[in-house]
Parts: C-alpha cells; structure tokens; sequence
C-alpha cells in the first residue's frame, strides 16, 4: 500500500515547518532534481506560494541535490507559450535564481520545441514526448496545487505531471480527441479568433466555424468568450487516459516525489489569465512517492469537506469541484 502523508490545516495553523516534517518522512532525491511547478497564468494568483516552494528547495539543498525549478510551455495562446515570456510570468509570481535559490528553466526550451521520446508500455501510446531538461535531469519532485479542471474534473499530480511535462507537440497529442463546440447562443461575435493561434476559427455568416484540420484542441478559446458559448467535446475518457500514460513517461527510470497543496482552491485551473474566487477552505499539503495514491488522498479529502459523494459523482465528466460553481 502506498503511503500518503498529510499536514492537516483545518486543525493546524499553516507555517513552514510544514514541509519540513513532510519533507522529512519522504525518501531523499539526489543529482540534479527538476521541480515541476505552474507558476500561474499572467494575471492569476492562485498558484502555490513561493515560500512553501522555497522551503522544499532548501530542504532538498540539504540533502545535497541540485535543484531547479521548472514548467514547459503551453499549447494555448498565453504569456508562458516561450521561454522568455514564461520566465517573466514567473519573476512576476515570485519564482526567479534569486528568490528561490535555485535556476528557473523552462524545460522544452525557448520555443517548447526541445524534448525527447521516452518509451513506455502504454495501452495507446509506445512512446511519448518528455520535455528535455526534466528528461534528462536526475530526479523529479511535483509540486501541484489541487483545483477544478473543466476535462479532468480536478487537477493534481498527475495532471502536474503528465500534461505540464510535456512540450506543446506532446500536450497536442493529449488533446487531439477533443475540440471546441458553439452552443445555440452563439452570436458570432468573434471574440474567441484572437484566441487561436492555429488559425482554426472563423465567422462565416455570422456562425462560428471550426477547421478540424487546424485544430488542437487545446481549448484556448474557451475562456475567451464572454457569454460562456463555447464548451469542448469529445472523449474524456481517452484523453484522460493519454494524460495518464504520459504522466508514467515523465517519471520513466527516476526517483520522484511528489506534493498537493490544498490551499486556495478554485474551479478552474491556473492556467486561466485572471485570480479566481475560492470555492473551498483550505485543506493541507499531502505528500507520497505514488501520484496515484496522492491524488486519491486529495480528491478524498476534498469530497469529505464539501460534503460529496464519490459514488454520485461523474468522473471524469466532472468532479464536485466542477460541479460546485
């Protein structure tokens, strides 16, 4: 059975130590260590705080590992879709050499275009796309901020790994079963074009039109209409599955650990360009070798204190996260 350890905040004051003593009860990582963190969207806030961030780096220091901090780059039109605007994002955030301790690297290189085909036993992939620098660094620890996510029903560690591994040429392979879909409230209004940089959406007689061959389904232009008239379709399931499999590719052949923070939780994920309401009280920060076991924990613990029920819930069409606006 995998272990889960948990820092209980609704009983607890949050402070540093808290990593400290989770920190203590996990096996130590060595080499150089990429840690996979979301620095947040330009514009969102939400994202895991930079001194909890700075103490897992000290600690790992000690353990006399080699740290840095990393993410890749978005499929989505956004300010972290190269390595120079994601790296601003982030010194924006909080997360620079300086205030970390430790390199800030963007993993898939200036333009998301450097990564490596890992091979893995997969049911529908044999191999997958790695970005390089988390590719070829020696060990990997996740730091992930538990919120809602409008295909997974929430993101965790294993979304932290499996999509924000992955360089955007891996993150179009996820999302290739999806695309957007207009709702009869459509107005062809055409705010959502800015939004693609694929070239994929166009107004033909005041209706929004679809290019299927140019789209990703990366589901930028979701957010980007005001009336919400925009959803994406197609199978969750398979692209849940592809998110998993990739997941296995980032942490082929390393030593990982990996952390939940279940602290300001929003609805959507950080990703979205714009500070989110709260839609729970924070929880605590989980720790675990498996992301598995990690993200069970999490989404147990967060059903438990908004008073659902697994059993009615609908994953992974939604999760109470998704459900509770």
């Amino acid at each position: 059975m995998a272990k889960v350890y948990f820092h209980d905040l609704r009983e607890k004051e949050v402070n540093l130590r808290a990593i400290d003593g989770l920190m203590s009860t996990l096996p130590h990582v060595g080499g150089m260590v990429a840690v996979k963190i979301h620095f947040g969207e330009h514009g969102n806030t939400r994202a895991v705080k930079p001194a909890f961030v700075k103490r897992i780096i000290d600690r790992l220091k000690e353990q006399n590992a080699y740290p840095f901090l990393t993410d890749t780059a978005t499929l989505y039109t956004g300010r972290r879709t190269n390595a120079l605007n994601h790296r601003e994002t982030a010194l924006e955030h909080g997360f620079s050499h300086v205030s970390m301790g430790c390199p800030v690297i963007i993993a898939d290189g200036l333009k998301g275009e450097d990564y490596i085909k890992v091979s893995i036993d997969g049911e529908i992939f044999k191999r997958v796309k790695i970005a390089s620098s988390i590719f070829h660094s020696d060990s990997l620890v996740s730091i992930s901020h538990f919120k809602g996510h409008s295909l997974t029903g929430f993101g965790g560690c294993v979304k932290n790994l499996g999509m924000g591994c992955a360089p955007p040429a891996g993150k179009e392979e996820m999302h290739s079963v999806l695309h957007p879909e207009p709702s009869e409230g459509c107005t062809g209004r055409g705010d959502c074009l800015e939004s693609c940089r694929f070239g994929a959406l166009s107004i033909v007689d005041e209706r929004l039109k679809l290019d299927l061959t140019r789209c990703t389904g990366c589901g930028g232009c979701i957010g980007s209409c005001p009336d919400s008239n925009l959803t994406l379709v197609g199978d969750l399931k398979e692209f849940q599955k592809r998110m998993a499999e990739y997941a296995l590719g980032a942490v082929e052949g390393k030593m990982a650990i990996h952390l939940n923070f279940l602290m300001d939780i929003t609805r959507l994920c950080d990703c979205v360009p714009y500070t989110q309401p709260l839609i729970a009280k924070d929880i605590g920060i989980l720790a675990s070798t498996d992301p598995i076991a990690l993200d069970k924990a999490s989404l147990d613990l967060f059903e438990e204190g908004m008073g659902a029920s697994s059993e009615r819930l609908s994953i992974p069409k939604y999760s109470s996260i998704t459900a509770r606006r």
